[in-house]
């Protein structure tokens, strides 16, 4: 076979690639929409000494299970001393069905933000090859910084992934089944609703995942002020995230609606709508302030997520009712 691709979607969540990668996968199949939209409804946060990051929360913990996806990974060295080819190895998971993940320096990768610029080992998402033009599709960031799909020559990966000060390669095998994955394809109003309700009142219900320096829902909000407003600190994903989890209260409404599984009020769904928009200007104004350093830009920052605070605890106490 001299071309293969898989099918392939661009995730609606962009910012971790924990999350991303895989829903690129399950979203190619609209059979997944309810478990999607059951789910990404919570907040959370915890403080770890090398990266505090702001990330959705699922009932698995830090990281979730998707249907019908397990993950199989090796390091560098693993895979070197078991495989001879690094490029026949993706093109055989490709052709058992199986999308591939690796880790590569993004300094030797053209139309990456990072060529020729500096080191920057990261994850990208493999699902398709063409030997005629020696490239593999991927999706992941482009030299924009936005998350498409692309292409990399062999060569590129293959050095990309030697020269790379850790690396990692391995596939998602997307025959497993539903059970072992512990997942419920079917809508899950009660789910959704604990996720809602711990959301608005900062706390988790799920007894398995109780990590103690961690915070939860609209409290995140106070804690990204102390260790990034207050700090001048300009990185996007925090606001990135909270604004991806109003976006996906607007696209779990619209699918509710379109799917006739529950009807929302217009004027309660166009203030999701006008809330979501007030979350992507903050992110503007994140992005203005790496250029322009002005304080009066994180003072407004902070003083607006207080506001929308009070607005989100009204709005999603609105919503939870109708579940």
């Amino acid at each position: 076979m001299s071309s293969n691709t898989l099918d392939i979607s661009i995730s609606p969540i962009k910012c971790y690639l924990h999350h991303a990668h895989q829903l690129c996968i399950v979203l190619a199949d609209d059979k997944n929409l309810p478990w999607f939209y059951s789910n990404y409804a919570q907040l959370y946060s915890r403080d770890k000494d090398i990266d505090l990051k702001f990330d959705f929360l699922s009932y698995d913990g830090m990281y979730p299970r998707f249907p019908c996806i397990n993950q199989n990974w090796f390091n560098r060295d693993f895979f070197l001393r078991s495989q001879d080819s690094l490029v026949q190895f993706i093109i055989n998971c490709i052709d058992q069905g199986f999308y591939s993940e690796i880790v590569i320096d993004e300094y030797y990768i053209p139309n990456k933000m990072n060529y020729m610029k500096k080191s920057y080992p990261h994850q990208n998402l493999i699902y398709g090859y063409d030997k005629r033009s020696h490239n593999f599709k991927i999706v992941g960031f482009n030299e924009r910084n936005q998350f498409t799909h692309m292409e990399i020559n062999f060569e590129h990966l293959e050095e990309g992934f030697a020269k790379s000060p850790w690396a990692g390669v391995g596939f998602f095998d997307v025959t497993t089944s539903i059970e072992y994955t512990n997942a419920d394809l079917e809508l899950n109003f009660p789910l959704l609703k604990t996720y809602l309700s711990d959301f608005v009142n900062s706390k988790n219900s799920f007894v398995h995942f109780r990590p103690q320096d961690a915070v939860f829902g609209l409290e995140t909000y106070q804690l990204y002020k102390k260790e990034f407003l207050e700090k001048g600190d300009s990185d996007i994903r925090p606001l990135h995230t909270f604004w991806e989890h109003k976006r996906q209260m607007v696209s779990r409404i619209k699918f509710f609606t379109k799917t006739n599984v529950l009807s929302c009020p217009d004027d309660l769904f166009q203030r999701f709508i006008s809330l979501e928009q007030a979350f992507l200007r903050l992110r503007s104004m994140i992005i203005k302030y790496e250029i322009v350093e002005d304080q009066v830009i994180i003072d407004k920052i902070s003083s607006e997520l207080d506001i929308l605070a009070e607005i989100e605890y009204e709005l999603f106490n609105r919503f939870i009712l109708l579940l």
